[in-house]
C-alpha cells in the first residue's frame, strides 16, 4: 500500500478548485462519493497539496469506533490544528462562545479555566463550532476534509447539516468523502445526504472507476513504458475493473515480477493474501489492531499484545499495512487504508471478533466510557450484566450531553442484549421512545413504543404508552389520524383502569390532536373538560397542559385576551414547579397570543426574555418569535431563531416547527439571498406533504406563497395563499387568517383576479371588525387600499393606505408600514409620490428588505431628477460618504474636506445631503453627535 503516482482525475480536481474559489463567498459543502477503493482519499490528498499554498487544510477520518463518539470526526480534524496553537490564540479564535466546546475539544479545555457550570445547549455547541471554524478561517481559507464520513458519528453529521443549512460567510470548504454501497453507513448518514442533495445545499462529486487509459498511464509510471503495453493495460482493467486501490496493489506485485499474471480477484483477496504471509503472532497483532476500530497509540496496544510482539508492529509498518506517526513523544498507528482494517476484521469470523471485543472492553479500563461501550456492544452475549451496565452508562452520558443520536445507538444495542422477557427491556424501549423524539428519529421511537405496548398488560400502563404514541405521532411526522386513534385507545384504557386522573390527561391529548387536525371547537371543548377535571383532582400537571391547549386554540381563533390570561396562568404554574420546558413552551405560546391580540411590543419583550436569558429548551419560543420578527422587521434575529430550531431538532423537523424552514427562505428571498432562499424553500415546499397541520401548515403555505410572489412567481404563489386563507377560515382561525389575507389580495391583483381580490379584502375587513385589534385593522386597511389602487379609486386608496401606514406604525409593524407607504406613493403624483416612496425605501433599508427596497428605488429613479436625487439618499453609505462623515466628525469644515479630497465644496455638500437622508439626521450637529 505504498504511495504511487497520481493519474487521471483532472476534471475532479478542477471541480474541487472551483469549489475552493467559490468558498471565498461563503462556506461550501462537497460530498465526494464513490465505491470502496475508487480513490476518494487519494483525490482529496492531492487536492490538499494543491490548496495548501492558499488554504489551511484539516483532516479527520471516520472509523467504526468513531461512530459512537459524539463529534469525533470533526474533533479529530480541529484538534490536528488546535493542539499546535498557543492557549491565548485558541481563546482569541472565538471569544466567550468557545466555552461551549470545553467538554468536546481537549485543546479548548486546556485553554480555558475550569468551569463547573451547566452543560451548553445543543444550539450553543453548534454555534460555537461555527464560530471556531470562522475564527480559524479568519486569516486564510479553511478546508476541512472529513474522510470516510460514512463512518462518522451522528453528531458530526448533525453539525454538517446545520452548517450547510445556515449561511456562513467565512471562506470554508468542507469536503466529506462517503463510500457507496456499504452496510456501515447508518440511516442517519443516508437521511442527511439525501436532504442535503435534494435541497441543493451540497455539491456532489461522484468518482467513477478508472478507465483503460488511466490504468495504462498508472502502469506506465509504476512499471515503465517498456513493460506497459496494451495487453497489460487490458489485463489490468479486466482484473481490477478500474478500482484504484486494487490496481495499485496489483501493480506493486507486478513491480516485483513484471511477467506475473496471477493476482487476487479483489481487494479483499489481496489483503487476505497479504495477511497469510504473516506468522501467527503477527496475524494476532493485526487482528487486535483491526478490532480496536480506530487509530491507536502504542501505549494502548502494548497492553493488549504479548510483551515480545512489538516487532510485529514494525513489520506491519514496513509492509505499508500500518502508518506510524509520532507527535509530542507519543507513537500512534493508523491503517494504511480503511479497507485493510475492514477486510482483516471481517476475516476473523464472528466468534473471534466477539472474543476480541469482550477482552478489549475488560482491559481498556483507562479509556473513555464510550470506547469501552463500543467494545462491550460488539463483545457481549445476551444477558451479559456487566456489559449491559456499561452500555447503559454510555447511553445516559450521551443523553446528558444531548448527543441523542449516539444515545440511540447504545440503546439499540441494549435492546439486542436484554432478553425479551426481562423487566429491563421495557425500560430500554421506553427510553428509545424519548430519545427517538429528541433525535428526530420519530419512526424509531414509534416502533419501540409499539413493542413496549405489546409488553404492557395492565390497562393503566397500556394507556400511558398509547398516550406517548399519540403525542409522538402527532408532533413528529404529523400523522394525526393514527395519533387520534392512539389517544382514543388511551382514554379507553384509563377508563378500564378506573384511573380518573389519567382519563382527563388522555382527553386533553385527544383534544389537542383534534385541534391539530383543524377542529378547534373540539379542542376547546375537550381541553375545558380536562381543565375542570384537573382542578377537581388538584392535578397541577394536567392543569398546566390543559391551559396550554386552551391558550393556543384561543390565540388562533382571535380570543387573544383570553389566550393571554390562560397562558400566563399556565406559565406561572410551570415556573413555580421548576419545569423549564413547559415554562418555555407556555412563554412561546404567550408570544403568539400577544401577537394575535395586537400587543406587538409586549410580544417581543416576552419572547426576547424567554430566549435571551439562555437558550430555550423548547422550540416554540423560537418558532413564534421568528414569525413575529417577520412582521416587525427584525429579520436577522428571525433567521437566528430559525437556525435555533434546526439545532434543537437536527434530524427531521417536527410538524410544529417546520414553518421555520420556509420562513427562513422567505426572509432570504426578501433580502436578495436567492441561493440560500432556494435551498430553504425547496425544503419548505415539501413540508407537511400537502397535509394540513393546525396553524403551522397555514403559515407555512402563506410564507411559501409570499416568497414565490416576491421572486415573481405569482402563478405558484396564488394557490398556496388561497389554500392558506381557506384553511384558516375553515378552522375558524380568524387571527391567523387576518395575517394571511392581504398577501392573497396582492397576489390576486397581480394575476388579474380583481374580483377575488375584492372578496378577500372584504373578508379582511369583516375579520378586523370581529377581532377589534390594531393588527387586524392595519392589515384590513392595507387590503382595501390595494383593491382601491388597482381599480383606480385614488381617494379611497389614499385614505385606506394612509390608515394602514399609521396603524402599522403605532403597532410596530414596520414591514407593513413600509409596504403601505410604497403603495400610497402610487396613489399620488409629483413631489407627494417621491416623498412617500422615499419614506418607504428608507424603512425597507432599515429593515434590510433589499428586494423591496430595490423595487422602490427603481421606481424613484423613473420619477425624473427629483426621484433620482431622492433615491441617492436611501440605503447604505458609499465609501466616499463614509469618508466625509469621518472628516466631519473629526471637526473639519466643508471647505477643508473639499481640499483634502480634491473635490469641490458643492460636491461635499451634496454628499452630506445624501448622508443626512440615509442616516435620518437633520443637521451637522446631529451627525457629529451620532
Amino acid at each position: 500500500m505504498r504511495s504511487v503516482p497520481f493519474v487521471g482525475r483532472s476534471a475532479e480536481l478542477s471541480r474541487l478548485r472551483d469549489e475552493l474559489n467559490a468558498a471565498h463567498d461563503g462556506a461550501r459543502l462537497v460530498l465526494v462519493r464513490g465505491d470502496a477503493g475508487v480513490g476518494k482519499t487519494r483525490l482529496l490528498s492531492e487536492f490538499q497539496d494543491l490548496a495548501r499554498p492558499r488554504a489551511r487544510c484539516l483532516v479527520g477520518r471516520g472509523s467504526p469506533l468513531g461512530t459512537t463518539i459524539a463529534f469525533s470526526l470533526i474533533v479529530e480534524a480541529l484538534e490536528s490544528h488546535l493542539r499546535s496553537v498557543p492557549a491565548d490564540e485558541v481563546r482569541a479564535l472565538c471569544g466567550a462562545r468557545l466555552a461551549a466546546l470545553r467538554g468536546v475539544l481537549p485543546s479548548v479545555a486546556a485553554a480555558l479555566p475550569p468551569d463547573g457550570g451547566d452543560l451548553p445547549s445543543r444550539l450553543a455547541t453548534f454555534e460555537a463550532f461555527i464560530c471556531l471554524l470562522e475564527g480559524i478561517a479568519r486569516d486564510r481559507t479553511l478546508v476541512v476534509v472529513l474522510d470516510d464520513a460514512h463512518r462518522a458519528d451522528p453528531s458530526t453529521w448533525e453539525l454538517v447539516h446545520y452548517l450547510a443549512r445556515n449561511v456562513v460567510r467565512a471562506p470554508i470548504l468542507m469536503l466529506a468523502a462517503v463510500r457507496e454501497g456499504t452496510a456501515e453507513r447508518g440511516e442517519h448518514v443516508d437521511a442527511t445526504i439525501g436532504l442535503l442533495l435534494k435541497d441543493g445545499i451540497a455539491t456532489e462529486l461522484h468518482l467513477e472507476p478508472f478507465g483503460r487509459d488511466d490504468l495504462s498511464a498508472l502502469a506506465t509510471q509504476v512499471l515503465g513504458p517498456e513493460v506497459t503495453q496494451a495487453a497489460l493495460a487490458d489485463w489490468l482493467y479486466e482484473r481490477t475493473r478500474g478500482n484504484a486501490l486494487f490496481a495499485t496493489a496489483v501493480l506493486e506485485d507486478l513491480a516485483q515480477d513484471p511477467d506475473r499474471r496471477e493476482a487476487p480477484r479483489s481487494v479483499r483477496a489481496h489483503v487476505e493474501a497479504l495477511s497469510a504471509t504473516l506468522e501467527p503472532e503477527g496475524r494476532d497483532v493485526l487482528a487486535t489492531a483491526a478490532a480496536l476500530g480506530h487509530s491507536f497509540s502504542l501505549r494502548t496496544i502494548a497492553r493488549l499484545i504479548p510483551a515480545d510482539a512489538g516487532h510485529w508492529l514494525d513489520d506491519l509498518v514496513r509492509r505499508g499495512v500500518l502508518h506510524e506517526r509520532v507527535r509530542d513523544g507519543e507513537t500512534t498507528y493508523d491503517f494504511g487504508h480503511p479497507l485493510v482494517q475492514e477486510v482483516t476484521y471481517d476475516s476473523l469470523g464472528a466468534a473471534r471478533r466477539r472474543e476480541l471485543h469482550e477482552r478489549l472492553a475488560r482491559m481498556l479500563v483507562g479509556e473513555p466510557l464510550e470506547v469501552r461501550a463500543y467494545h462491550a456492544i460488539r463483545g457481549a452475549l445476551p444477558g451479559d450484566e456487566a456489559a449491559i451496565e456499561l452500555i447503559w452508562a454510555a447511553a445516559r452520558e450521551a443523553e446528558r450531553t444531548q448527543a441523542h443520536g449516539e444515545a440511540l445507538q447504545h440503546l439499540a444495542a441494549l435492546r439486542r442484549l436484554i432478553p425479551s422477557r426481562s423487566v429491563d427491556r421495557a425500560t430500554v424501549l421506553d427510553e428509545i421512545g424519548w430519545q427517538g423524539a429528541e433525535a428526530g428519529e420519530h419512526a424509531v421511537g414509534i416502533e419501540a413504543l409499539r413493542e413496549l405496548l405489546a409488553l404492557r398488560t395492565e390497562p393503566r400502563e397500556r394507556g400511558s404508552v398509547h398516550m406517548r404514541l399519540a403525542s409522538l405521532l402527532s408532533s413528529g411526522p404529523g400523522d394525526l389520524a393514527s395519533a387520534e386513534a392512539e389517544a382514543k385507545a388511551a382514554v379507553a384504557a384509563f377508563v378500564a383502569a378506573g384511573a380518573d386522573d389519567r382519563v382527563a390527561s388522555a382527553l386533553n391529548e385527544l383534544a389537542w390532536i383534534r385541534g391539530e387536525a383543524g377542529d378547534i371547537s373540539a379542542q376547546i371543548e375537550g381541553s375545558r373538560d380536562a381543565l375542570v377535571r384537573a382542578e377537581r383532582l388538584g392535578d397541577e400537571t394536567l392543569t398546566l397542559h390543559a391551559l396550554g391547549s386552551l391558550g393556543y386554540a384561543y390565540a388562533g381563533i382571535g380570543r387573544g385576551e383570553e389566550a393571554v390570561d390562560v397562558l400566563r396562568r399556565g406559565r406561572a404554574i410551570a415556573t413555580a414547579r421548576g419545569d423549564r420546558v413547559q415554562s418555555a413552551w407556555h412563554t412561546g405560546a404567550l408570544g403568539l397570543a400577544l401577537l394575535c391580540a395586537g400587543r406587538i411590543d409586549e410580544a417581543g419583550r416576552v419572547l426576547d426574555a424567554a430566549i435571551e436569558d439562555g437558550p430555550s429548551p423548547s422550540a416554540i419560543p423560537y418558532v413564534n418569535r421568528a414569525l413575529l420578527n417577520w412582521f416587525v422587521g427584525r429579520w436577522e434575529k428571525a433567521l437566528g431563531d430559525c437556525a435555533a430550531v434546526q439545532a434543537l431538532h437536527p434530524g427531521t423537523l417536527p410538524a410544529y416547527a417546520g414553518l421555520t424552514v420556509t420562513l427562513a427562505g422567505l426572509i432570504e428571498a426578501a433580502t436578495l439571498r436567492d441561493a440560500a432562499a432556494k435551498r430553504h424553500l425547496e425544503q419548505g415546499g415539501r413540508l407537511y406533504a400537502g397535509a394540513d397541520f393546525y396553524y403551522m401548515s397555514v403559515l407555512n403555505d402563506w410564507a411559501f406563497g409570499v416568497a414565490r410572489a416576491l421572486t415573481g412567481d405569482t402563478r405558484e404563489a396564488a394557490p398556496r395563499l388561497t389554500h392558506a386563507a381557506a384553511r384558516a377560515s375553515a378552522m375558524g382561525a380568524q387571527a391567523i387568517e387576518a395575517l394571511v389575507l392581504p398577501d392573497l389580495v396582492e397576489v390576486r391583483i397581480a394575476v388579474g383576479d380583481l374580483s377575488g381580490a375584492s372578496e378577500s379584502a372584504e373578508r379582511s375587513q369583516v375579520l378586523a371588525e370581529s377581532l377589534g385589534t390594531t393588527v387586524a385593522s392595519a392589515h384590513a386597511s392595507y387590503a382595501r387600499g390595494l383593491v382601491a389602487l388597482a381599480t383606480r379609486r385614488m381617494t379611497a386608496a389614499r385614505a385606506a393606505l394612509q390608515a394602514a401606514a399609521d396603524l402599522a406604525s403605532s403597532s410596530g409593524l414596520r414591514l407593513l408600514q413600509a409596504r403601505a407607504l410604497e403603495r400610497l406613493a402610487q396613489a399620488y403624483d409629483g413631489s407627494e409620490r417621491v416623498s412617500r416612496a422615499t419614506e418607504a425605501a428608507r424603512l425597507y433599508a432599515a429593515i434590510g428588505a433589499r428586494r423591496f427596497e430595490e423595487r422602490v428605488l427603481s421606481e424613484l429613479r423613473g420619477l425624473g431628477a427629483a426621484g433620482r436625487r431622492s433615491a441617492q439618499t436611501v440605503g447604505e453609505l458609499t465609501p466616499r460618504e463614509r469618508e466625509i462623515v469621518a472628516l466631519v466628525r473629526s471637526g473639519l469644515a466643508n471647505r477643508d474636506i473639499a481640499e483634502r479630497l480634491h473635490v469641490s465644496e458643492r460636491t461635499v455638500e451634496t454628499h452630506l445631503a445624501h448622508v443626512y437622508g440615509k442616516l435620518g439626521v437633520a443637521s451637522r450637529r446631529e451627525l457629529v453627535q451620532g
